[in-house]
């Protein structure tokens, strides 16, 4: 069960939780809505006059800013005195806090990681008070005594004297009341209303709270809708109060911001506005675990007062990462408001259930009774919670609790309650409820009226059983349990929901979406602005981010947002009923002939524009004979799925005789079926042919014959292989397809033309592969005349019985099939006992939804048949598709196990199988060119075979590149794997995606290494799905979502080269600039930009300025001229030699001015072709040579130019900027287009306020407003701001490479081994770069050889090329053609400046031109005065240095002076430039690394070799690193560590010693950096160490400051001398802040101001003050040995096991031979009967079944070996220690191999009792 509870936690947090997943991809339920009818799809349909009310206000600070993280004030551990317990330490920490004056600032108490003991209640009184632990795995705080124990019977609670709600051990109290009274609300308001009367005493942006006060009944009636008379025992009372700001004043009349909940009228209520009470607010309970000890559950009512937080008359607070184990009640919120309670986690040690008798008779077969409940509360948000132990009631409402949020849960077998006593309303939001036995059970007694308020809600709550219906209790009113309430997506027992819920919809007016179209996952638009980030921060993928920023047309994630009917534009239609098929039945007819009638008659009707429905009345009707639909808009409907019954009681063999297409065995496969939709030929005529090269993610392609496409018109793009090339490609050239398919046409894309520009076509969809010449051949064609808009819904097929014939030995009990076909759908079907439920060939843009697949009872057939096929399921094919593209499969529910249950077969392609659940299903790629395909959001079930897959070997792998599993859910862990290989081999598929999918961990590290798989954890579970909305994807991919930050007008990137700097003209009053097509991240509602696509939005710019363009003439007058030239003069440096490019140009109001500064190469771009004839004949006729400058101009958008027309010294965005798209990704491109150092400016010379007058009068066409230049910073991607400070010297010996650079692309490039180089390149970013290179040869050489040359060199990982391996590669492509070969020549290069981050490329032409743009970057950047000066150091240096030495010599350029006869020379100084800025302060010369992440870097590569000498310059004084391994204390014992780090047991711990020699440097992953002070630099990094142990581990670095070394002091004088004067001694930081006024284009001059991180000058390092293992990642525990886990893992798995009193799971962790030990006693052998025996004695029968374990302290003393002091309490209170001792097995696995008593270890002089090394 603990082994199930676990799987659980880990596994199924992922399935619609942050679900913004293909939201235009959701598909129609019966009744023909989209989406919910209470949301709709972004919420339109939603009403706050209507059923739903609004939750969106619901937690801290009502949502709209996140949980705050202050920093740490004191520890607790401070207030310890001599001989204090834990509670009065506690105490004293508490009291002091609450003695100091409370501010703006947070006091938190920090509790470190430990055990401590609390026998007292505590209490925090004072608002931002905030009691933070060490992390819930970490603090624990145990409590052994009850509340009850401790003071006492509950005086409140006599005679039972229990501590039912009330009371925790850890309570946030404020003061009760409610605050001054300001106004009182006069006049009626309905509700909905945002204004409300009697403005007296009120204020603009204040908060109130308004109080509803209930006359004689009413109002509490009215809560109920009226449909139910509240009790008369609240009358009068004031139970409903709204938090809300009021936002506008107009005379007495008064706007808030939250729709009224309820009406206002003087006899229904009696509203009021209050001051909020001065109460706590801000403060905060989190990252601790509350460990009661074990005890039987007292009884319902009768709690003894194990009762954990509490959270009383306060508001604004929160309870974060919180565990608790035994508790009563865990989390209590009475009577607050904007609480929030996130990362709960409650769970028992064993069970409490207690089945014997009270005197009472109450229940108390749980293991208690609340886990989070809030009464009295107002806006209480609760997310991201387990439940793991069984509750009375999990989470719920009790008396009077209002607009609370449950949601984000997992529970074993929970419930969600309403506590009745005016509870409500609630929403409880995706939630799995496990198995669901009463999960909308609801308790409190009936006096207290109904449970739940109108508009409670239940939306998404899933269960492994189908749910009942939440009814009231024997003996009451038909709506007792409450009437209007909303459940959408819950999953209910079907006979239960009709016979019940049927009389509640009208009778009680509940809003029911739910049955066989409402899995789990389906309805999943509500409220997204709602959903917060989990404790630790959501983890998003990698293939997509957040919003889409992360997303690359080019990678491998392809785009499936095309999917369904109409390619997912329009819903499903539901046309009306035309006839019903019973008007055609005639005396005698049979049913069959019936059918035959009716669509006879539909077939002879001409096609229209109109749709021809025949509906199936409800009814059994039998079937014998196949039916097809062959005509377009024809539609067959059945009464609903539960209603209408198709009885078939033979095959298609029996009727039809066996298959003749299959001689054989004469089976119907895959093919034909008793419903079918036919359509003809599956292609359309050829028109035109791609004529030139596209690559894989381009939307421009080049036609043969323009002429014959239409704007706007669809068309279907085939692609035919040429000598299996492209076939191969398909597999990312990864896998050689199989020849068979050579020559055939096997892919089909569909897309619409945008635009035609000479021969040139621009396509809607990104291309999904190559184009070119050899690889194949592609041809556009009309679509086919064939058949569409047709469907079949609303129908149950149900087979007679039988048992099922066996693979591929079908007897054809078929359902539906679909043929040839384009824009069907099928809806709303049960098939029962059939071979193939639904099956495509040859179809399009198709739609199955709701589809759901039953047998009778089992067909699985074990008696062997005469062709050997398995035949022990209960079908075959489920729904699938073969030859079909762009089909979208959703919520599809297979209650019985098929072979393939869904998947795509031979050649179908960017299919979408999503929201649906299995019993126990596989999801299937059945080779032949199959995929890619997208399975998403999918419960599996068991998940026996659930990425199994079948087809023949001979048709290549299973899935083509870019299949994509996407949070798929599972009972158990799957692996992917073809039915012939072994498993995780490459041959499923080379190059697919498993993102949010449980796969076993022991198969992980055997994947296909080709594979891109991330996994989900329990700590992060929150995987955003890939949100494909095609538009926004086509306009927003390239754009990184980040929030504005604050810049200097004139921004420029720090400490960086290649990034332009961005210029801000024309502005005015500070005003926000809005979000740009990115979307809300957690808090409330954002105003779209624009409502129009792309290219809606160019035509309209295009006609606006082609019709204005004589008012804009009109409108440049000589002031307007004046303002233009100052912004063109904005650019310092602008001449002759400068190239601009002129962004919105209209007919060239700006050329002038740039004109008369000498600039005459300048690139004008405008959308209109108006203005850009006007501007032609304006500025006269282009050159036809390309280098003559002259003035050019180009029609379309900035994001549309080509890489070849830059790079540009300026971009100008004038009078443009707000009428851009998309404005960050026109920055981007601009940035892109730029040479390093150039300038973007953009501007207005009419001014900010006119623009926003403009602006207001136009809002589609200026979206925009004008940015603030502290926003501009933030509008481009960090890695355009790469920190790189040159210069950085290299040598290597010449390796050679893969060849491609001479063979493939005509680029020589001399390959530099990259291991030698680890510490020169560690803390670079990958990209490319400039600088000198020198080739170290004899004079036998040429002497033009031997000279130093321009160079440009990549360092990165190659991502065009997608290597199996892909490593570090050191690429030098120098600007010179040598004489000879130079493979194992020494090479030199000096880096000075940087261009560009790593681009995966769509081609190798693309490539090629980048390249061809960065060599002339580069050559043209050397030529200056600046970069000549470093040829000379570079040669000498090269003279008698190694590279490590010149490395060292380069960055310090003092320290090394003395100690080498060949020093490298300071680089010369020239005029404008200062050389002392291109090297580091003197405090930094002992290793050259100013940046914390850099040394840590450094420190990684020392500690795999072990390098202890080198390592010393990285430690705290008086730290040394010796050789002598110390003796270690670990429990009584001295150990003598042996490891080779064993002499820093000061700076590391036993995790960090042990994992850090040797470990694998190339698997290290950044989690996490943070600057926590000015000195002090923290980061979490995960390291793989030999063995393969992953942990992660927190490195703690701080600035040392200290006196100058002696190398440093007596090389003080050396310092060269500074352009300004200063002369020697001065430090670059003071140079550098005396040449601040030199050259703008040299962005090194805001270089020296932050180095060093830390300080502002002085002398001083970085240090390495610890290195920790973070033990949080040890969750969730393994549950068997694995190489990736650590010792401590396993220690804590093996305790776990033995809490629960499995001694066998226990064993799992034991080696199988315990060796050196002679006492069998002292001993954990090899079989469990042994370790059985084992704790049959003192004192280790106390492990079994113990309350808690804390792992102490720990030693190495062989660097395999460890040991690990175990405190251990006893379920009786008794405290042992205990000694674990685990060694590394020869398969990879840390094993126990003894556990042993500490007492006995103790004795000193029993030798053979104690472990090697001791």
């Amino acid at each position: 069960m603990w082994q199930h509870i676990r799987s659980l936690t880990s596994q199924c947090q992922v399935p619609g939780l942050l679900v913004a997943l293909l939201l235009h991809l959701l598909p129609a339920p019966v009744d023909g809505a989209l989406y919910s009818k209470l949301w709709g799809r972004n919420g339109e349909l939603w009403d706050p006059k209507g059923p739903l009310p609004d939750f969106s206000y619901a937690g801290y600070k009502q949502g709209n800013e996140p949980l705050p993280a202050p920093p740490v004030t004191r520890s607790v551990l401070t207030f310890r005195k001599a001989g204090m317990s834990d509670t009065k330490m506690f105490k004293a920490a508490l009291a002091w806090a609450h003695s100091r004056p409370v501010t703006d600032e947070f006091i938190v108490l920090f509790v470190p990681a430990g055990r401590y003991t609390l026998t007292e209640r505590l209490w925090i009184k004072r608002s931002r008070l905030v009691l933070r632990g060490a992390g819930s795995a970490k603090t624990v705080l145990y409590i052994p005594k009850s509340l009850r124990g401790i003071y006492g019977p509950n005086p409140h609670n006599m005679p039972k004297g229990s501590y039912v709600n009330t009371d925790g051990f850890l309570t946030i109290q404020g003061s009760s009341g409610k605050g001054k009274q300001a106004a009182r609300v006069n006049k009626f308001a309905e509700k909905g209303s945002v204004w409300v009367d009697d403005a007296a005493d009120l204020k603009v942006g204040t908060y109130y709270d308004l109080l509803f006060q209930d006359v004689a009944g009413k109002f509490n009636s009215y809560m109920f809708d009226n449909l139910w008379k509240a009790e008369a025992r609240y009358n009068g009372e004031t139970r409903v109060k709204l938090t809300t700001k009021v936002v506008a004043i107009r005379g007495n009349r008064v706007q808030i911001e939250r729709h009224l909940p309820y009406e206002i009228r003087s006899k229904l209520n009696v509203v009021t506005f209050h001051k909020p009470p001065n109460t706590v607010e801000d403060s905060g309970i989190e990252g601790l675990t509350f460990s009661f000890k074990w005890s039987w559950y007292a009884g319902h009512h009768l709690e003894d007062g194990w009762n954990a937080v509490e959270v009383s008359k306060s508001r604004n607070c929160w309870v974060r990462d919180i565990h608790t184990i035994n508790a009563d009640s865990s989390v209590l919120v009475n009577d607050a408001s904007m609480v929030t309670v996130a990362g709960l986690k409650i769970a028992a040690s064993k069970s409490r259930a207690n089945h014997f008798p009270n005197a009472y008779h109450e229940r108390a077969d749980t293991d208690g009774h609340w886990g989070v409940q809030y009464m009295h509360s107002f806006d209480l948000l609760v997310r991201d919670f387990v439940v793991i132990s069984s509750l009375m009631h999990d989470v719920g409402t009790g008396s009077s609790g209002k607009w609370g949020v449950f949601m984000n849960g997992v529970m074993a077998d929970g419930n969600m309650d309403l506590h009745r006593a005016l509870a409500g309303p609630t929403l409880y939001t995706n939630i799995d409820a496990g198995i669901g036995t009463n999960a909308l059970s609801s308790g409190g007694p009936s006096t207290s009226g109904p449970n739940a308020l109108a508009g409670t809600t239940w939306w998404n709550i899933s269960s492994r059983v189908a749910t009942r219906p939440p009814n009231s209790k024997p003996g009451e009113a038909r709506c007792a349990f409450g009437p209007a309430v909303n459940l959408v997506g819950v999953d209910l027992i079907p006979s239960r929901a009709r016979t019940m819920c049927s009389t509640m919809l009208a009778a009680c007016a509940w809003q029911l979406e739910t049955a066989n179209d409402a899995v789990p996952g389906l309805l999943t638009a509500m409220l997204l602005h709602l959903l917060p980030a989990p404790v630790d921060g959501a983890l998003y993928s990698n293939l997509w981010g957040r919003n889409g920023e992360l997303w690359d047309p080019t990678g491998p994630l392809p785009d499936f947002s095309y999917a369904g009917y109409k390619q997912g534009n329009e819903p499903l239609p539901v046309p009306p009923v035309t006839r019903s098929v019973l008007t055609f039945k005639k005396p005698g007819m049979s049913d069959t002939k019936m059918f035959k009638a009716a669509l006879a008659w539909a077939h002879s009707r001409p096609v229209t524009d109109e749709f021809m429905v025949l509906f199936v009345p409800a009814g059994r009707y039998t079937l014998t004979e196949r039916l097809w639909i062959k005509r377009a808009r024809l539609v067959l409907r059945g009464a609903g799925s539960a209603k209408t019954v198709l009885y078939i009681p033979k095959s298609l063999t029996d009727v039809y005789g066996p298959n003749p297409k299959s001689p054989a065995a004469g089976a119907y496969v895959n093919t034909d079926a008793f419903i079918a939709i036919k359509g003809a030929s599956a292609r359309g005529a050829q028109l035109t042919r791609v004529t030139k090269s596209a690559a894989k993610g381009d939307v421009w392609v080049q036609v043969d014959k323009p002429s014959a496409l239409v704007v706007g018109q669809l068309y279907d793009m085939w692609f035919t292989d040429v000598r299996g090339k492209f076939n191969n490609h398909m597999f990312d050239n990864l896998w050689k397809a199989p020849a068979k398919y050579a020559g055939t046409t096997r892919a089909k894309l569909t897309t619409r033309v945008l635009a035609i520009r000479g021969k040139r076509v621009k396509i809607e969809r990104y291309l999904p592969y190559d184009i070119r010449d050899g690889l194949n051949i592609v041809n556009l064609h009309a679509l086919p005349d064939t058949l569409e808009d047709s469907g079949i819904e609303g129908l149950t097929f149900s087979f007679k019985w039988s048992w099922y014939a066996g693979h591929h030995l079908e007897k054809g009990w078929h359902a539906v099939e679909i043929t040839n076909s384009r824009d069907c759908w099928v809806r709303d079907i049960h098939t029962i006992n059939a071979d193939n439920s639904v099956t495509m060939n040859g179809v399009t843009s198709s739609t199955v939804t709701g589809v759901r697949i039953s047998a009778s009872k089992t067909r699985a057939n074990k008696i062997p048949n005469r062709f050997n096929e398995r035949a022990d399921r209960d079908g075959h094919w489920g729904v699938e598709y073969a030859h079909s593209f762009d089909i979208m499969v959703t919520g599809v529910d297979v209650r019985c196990q098929l072979m393939h249950s869904v998947g795509t077969d031979s050649s179908g392609k960017w299919g979408v199988f999503m929201n649906s659940k299995m019993a126990d299903g596989n999801l299937d790629l059945h080779r032949a060119l199959a995929g890619p395909t997208l399975y998403t959001n999918i419960d599996v079930g068991i998940g026996t075979q659930a990425l199994y897959s079948g087809g023949p070997s001979t048709s290549g792998p299973n899935a083509l590149a870019g299949t994509t599993w996407w949070t798929i859910k599972s009972r158990k862990a799957v692996e992917p794997n073809d039915s012939d290989a072994k498993p995780g081999a490459c041959s499923f598929g080379p190059a697919i995606n498993l993102v949010g999918v449980n796969i076993i961990p022991s198969k992980v590290s055997s994947m296909c290494r080709t594979w891109h798989y991330e996994r989900i954890s329990i700590k992060r579970h929150k995987l955003v799905p890939a949100h494909f909305d095609s538009r926004f994807a086509m306009a927003t991919h390239k754009v990184a979502s980040v929030a504005p930050a604050a810049a200097q007008s004139r921004i420029s990137c720090r400490r960086c080269l290649p990034m332009p700097r961005l210029q801000a003209h024309g502005s005015a009053a500070p005003q926000r600039m809005p979000p740009v097509a990115a979307a809300s991240s957690g808090g409330h509602k954002q105003e779209a930009a624009t409502s129009l696509t792309r290219q809606e939005h160019a035509e309209m710019q295009s006609k606006y300025f082609d019709r204005a363009i004589g008012s804009l003439k009109a409108s440049i007058t000589p002031a307007v001229n004046a303002k233009l030239a100052r912004v063109a003069a904005g650019v310092p440096g602008l001449g002759a030699a400068s190239r601009v490019l002129d962004a919105g140009a209209g007919e060239g109001a700006l050329i002038p001015h740039l004109q008369a500064l000498g600039v005459q190469d300048i690139l004008a771009v405008d959308v209109s072709p108006t203005m850009v004839e006007a501007l032609q004949q304006r500025v006269g006729p282009e050159s036809t040579l390309g280098n003559d400058a002259c003035v050019r101009t180009w029609l379309g958008e900035i994001v549309e130019l080509p890489s070849y027309l830059g790079p540009f010294d300026a971009v100008f965005f004038n009078s443009v900027f707000g009428n851009l798209y998309d404005p960050r990704e026109a920055l981007l491109r601009a940035c892109f287009l730029s040479r390093p150092g150039s300038y973007i400016v953009i501007s207005h010379p009419l001014g900010r306020a006119w623009h926003e007058r403009f602006r207001a009068a136009n809002l589609q066409l200026v979206p925009h407003e004008l940015p603030q230049s502290a926003d501009l910073a933030s509008m481009v991607p960090e890695h355009y701001a790469h920190p790189y400070a040159p210069p950085t010297y290299l040598s290597g010996e010449v390796i050679a490479g893969f060849g491609r650079g001479s063979k493939q692309l005509g680029v020589p490039t001399a390959n530099l081994p990259p291991a030698p180089l680890a510490a020169e390149l560690s803390g670079l970013c990958a990209g490319v770069y400039f600088g000198w290179a020198y080739l170290d040869v004899d004079a036998s050489w040429p002497e033009e050889d031997r000279k130093i040359h321009k160079m440009v060199m990549n360092i990165g990982q190659r991502p065009t090329f997608q290597d199996a391996e892909p490593e570090m590669s050191v690429e030098v492509h120098v600007m010179h053609e040598y004489s000879r070969d130079f493979y194992g020549e020494k090479m030199n290069v000096v880096m000075l400046g940087y261009i560009r981050p790593e681009i995966k490329f769509g081609g190798l032409q693309e490539l090629l031109g980048r390249i061809n743009m960065d060599i002339g970057i580069a050559r043209s950047q050397l030529d200056s005065p600046r970069w000549q000066a470093f040829k000379e150091p570079l040669a000498k240096a090269a003279e008698g240095a190694s590279c490590v030495e010149r490395l060292a010599l380069a960055r310090s350029n003092i320290c090394y002076q003395k100690r080498r006869r060949n020093p490298l020379p300071p680089a010369p100084a020239t005029a404008n430039d200062s050389p002392q800025r291109h090297f580091l302060r003197p405090s930094l010369l002992a290793t050259g690394l100013t940046e914390p992440q850099h040394v840590l870097q450094h420190c990684l590569a020392l500690f795999r070799k072990a390098d202890l000498a080198a390592l010393q310059q990285y430690l705290p004084d008086g730290a040394a690193a010796s050789a002598a391994p110390p003796s270690l204390s670990v429990g009584p014992l001295l150990v003598a560590e042996q490891g080779p780090l064993a002499s820093l047991d000061g700076v590391l711990d036993v995790g960090a010693r042990r994992v850090l020699p040797g470990h694998l440097l190339r698997r290290s992953e950044v989690k996490s950096s943070l600057q926590l002070s000015t000195d002090t630099f923290q980061q979490r990094v995960a390291l793989t160490a030999k063995s393969g142990e992953t942990s992660v581990f927190e490195w703690l670095l701080r600035w040392q400051p200290g006196q100058q070394r002696d190398c440093e002091r007596a090389t003080s004088g050396l310092q060269p001398e500074s352009s300004s004067g200063r002369g020697k001694g001065g430090t670059a930081a003071s140079a550098s802040s005396n040449s601040s006024s030199s050259a703008p284009a040299s962005p090194s001059a805001e270089l020296t101001s932050s180095i060093g991180g830390g300080t502002d000058g002085g002398s001083g390092r970085w240090v390495l003050e610890s290195v920790r293992r973070d033990p949080s990642t040890d969750l969730p525990l393994p549950i068997t040995p694995h190489p990736q886990a650590a010792p401590e893992a396993i220690a804590k798995a093996q305790l776990a096991t033995l809490q629960q009193g499995d001694v066998l799971g226990a064993s799992c962790f034991s080696m199988w031979q315990a060796r050196n030990l002679s006492s069998r006693k002292t001993s954990l052998g090899s079989h469990h009967e042994a370790l059985r025996s084992q704790l049959q004695q003192e004192p280790y029968k106390h492990l079994l079944g113990h309350a808690s374990a804390h792992l102490g302290s720990a030693a190495l003393p062989r660097q395999h070996e460890m040991l690990l002091q175990v405190t251990v309490l006893a379920a009786d209170d008794t405290e042992t220690d205990y000694m674990w001792r685990l060694n590394l097995a020869t398969n990879g696995c840390w094993m126990v191999s003894g556990i042993f008593a500490a007492e006995e270890l103790g004795l000193g002089d029993q030798q053979s009792q104690q472990p090697n090394g001791v």
